[in-house]
């Protein structure tokens, strides 16, 4: 998730005193629609439409064009620019690869608890091991140094995780990092995507949930749907439509 920085003497500026109520929360939409999208301040003529309707604003040429006069946009080939926006707002790039750590982080620490509880669960069978069974076998889980002869010899190195597992806590930590607490239900989902496509479908699923900030899994089974339905080439070009879209029917038109 991005965060759009504003200063809080926005409101005593001169220039958004100047520029109004509707202009000034033109602004602001603006701002949220650039973090969102990552355009570092670009709000494109086709775009403003639908800066506006989020923003409840109507007439937003008029409102656009006040921006410009007051300072707060400048007017540029194709759209408006934010004014000083990326002094206090970092670059797309800059945030891809704060994603990019987060994620990896993420899946690194999802493997290291998935290794622990596994330690965990081992400890749990031992100490509940009781008393009654063979006391040789009894003493040896609690720690007694005597040997204990062994008719099938145990081997020198644990099982490995299954692969299946380690997807799963990848795309699993990724579902952390950028979409919150994971549920048992959305552990399953994902479990189940994984198992009817691929993890990098399901990664690049999630990806472009993020990247529209619709981060509900709902919208990510949706993706995987229509793209097992058209392709995933196809899908991305509607979604590419829908980010460009110059209007809210326009916009509404290029959903899922």
């Amino acid at each position: 998730m991005a965060w759009a920085r504003i200063d809080d003497k926005f409101l005593d500026n001169p220039k958004v005193r100047k520029a109004g109520k509707e202009a000034t929360y033109l602004y602001v939409s603006g701002l949220v629609y650039s973090s969102s999208q990552l355009t570092e301040g670009f709000i494109s003529d086709d775009a403003l439409g639908l800066v506006a309707y989020k923003g409840f604003i109507k007439n937003e040429q008029t409102h656009a064009a006040t921006l410009v006069e007051c300072g707060l946009w400048d007017r540029v080939e194709g759209g408006w620019q934010i004014h000083d926006y990326l002094e206090y707002n970092p670059t797309k790039q800059q945030i891809e690869q704060a994603r990019e750590k987060k994620a990896t982080a993420g899946s690194k620490g999802a493997q290291a608890r998935w290794q622990n509880d596994s330690k965990a669960d081992g400890k749990t069978i031992a100490d509940a091991i009781p008393s009654a069974i063979t006391p040789a076998i009894a003493n040896a889980w609690h720690g007694d140094s005597k040997p204990i002869a062994l008719t099938h010899p145990i081997p020198s190195h644990p099982n490995p995780i299954p692969e299946k597992d380690k997807e799963t806590a990848a795309a699993a930590a990724f579902y952390e990092a950028n979409f919150g607490v994971l549920s048992s239900v959305i552990a399953t989902e994902i479990d189940k995507a994984i198992s009817d496509t691929s993890l990098d479908w399901v990664l690049d699923a999630m990806r472009e949930a993020v990247t529209h900030d619709v981060r509900k899994w709902s919208y990510v089974a949706k993706v995987l749907s229509t793209w097992k339905g058209n392709g995933r080439k196809g899908q991305q070009v509607k979604q590419s439509a829908k980010a460009q879209a110059g209007s809210y029917e326009a916009w509404k038109a290029c959903e899922l």
